[in-house]
């Protein structure tokens, strides 16, 4: 059953697709993704894996570590250590610019400016994360191409995941990929697709040892590591989980099995 509460189901393979798909079983999703990247006009490679941060979660997480490291001068008990930990939250949640522009046209005794200068200018010249998040825009829309373009998952868990991307990705870079992908790179999203299979078939192989994700993961660091690297490989595993707890694992099974069979109809393997 397709729709909200059935299966995603974007892509067609034809028996040539599926042919074309043979000696590229190792490619890997990084490289295949960054192929249609290029075909879509991007002149870089972005290495995306699949516990990229996006843009927000790269901001929320610097604004943590900026009070981290300001965190013990705004411990002390005097009225300097509680103004020191209101310039340490400005600077976090405003940007170190803006907070010490605040900080300065505020009536504070001037060791307390400079004390907040000398945040700005850290936090200013870490320029980091700015490249971070103009990274997390492109591979977010890479992430959306990917979860967008695969077949056979749970298509509520598709949608919950590509709303985590949806402030982040250009719109009109999603619109190129997914047009580059009409154009010949069907083989190469054929082999993002074979690693979104393999995640699924570790699901079955976990299940059917009758493990739990957090132990089968402790026992097999293999299939961790994958799930760390390869987002496709990821989507298909946790979308299995997913279909497990929401009553889709069974569809899920049977549509990885017709697609399983096509592989080794072709000799196209579906371990890589």
């Amino acid at each position: 059953m397709d729709g909200v509460n059935g299966l995603s189901n974007q892509n067609l393979y034809d028996d040539g697709d599926i042919e074309h798909m043979k000696g590229l079983e190792n490619l890997s999703t990084n490289a295949a993704i960054n192929r249609i990247g290029n075909d879509a006009g991007l002149d870089t490679t972005h290495a995306i894996h699949g516990s990229d941060k996006t843009s927000k979660e790269i901001v929320a997480a610097h604004r943590e570590a900026v009070r981290q490291e300001w965190s013990p001068v705004a411990v002390a008990p005097d009225a300097v250590g509680h103004a020191a930990s209101h310039v340490a939250e400005h600077l976090a949640e405003h940007g170190a610019r803006l907070a010490f522009r605040a900080m300065a046209g505020a009536a504070l005794p001037i060791h307390l400016v400079m004390f907040a200068k000398e945040m700005a200018d850290a936090v200013a010249a870490d320029s980091v994360v700015g490249h971070e998040r103009a990274e997390a825009f492109v591979k977010s829309a890479m992430h959306t191409v990917i979860l967008g373009s695969l077949n056979g998952l749970p298509q509520a868990f598709v949608d919950s995941e590509r709303a985590r991307y949806a402030d982040d990705a250009p719109a009109d870079l999603v619109s190129r990929m997914s047009a580059a992908m009409g154009r010949g790179d069907n083989n190469l999203m054929g082999v993002i697709q074979l690693h979104c299979d393999q995640g699924m078939s570790a699901a079955r192989e976990m299940y059917g040892a009758g493990q739990t994700p957090g132990d089968y993961l402790k026992a097999h660091a293999d299939v961790a590591q994958r799930i760390a690297e390869d987002p496709a490989f990821k989507a298909g595993f946790e979308g299995a989980v997913y279909g497990r707890e929401h009553g889709n694992y069974d569809a899920m099974m049977t549509a990885l099995d017709a697609r399983d069979a096509r592989y080794a109809q072709h000799n196209v393997g579906l371990r890589g």
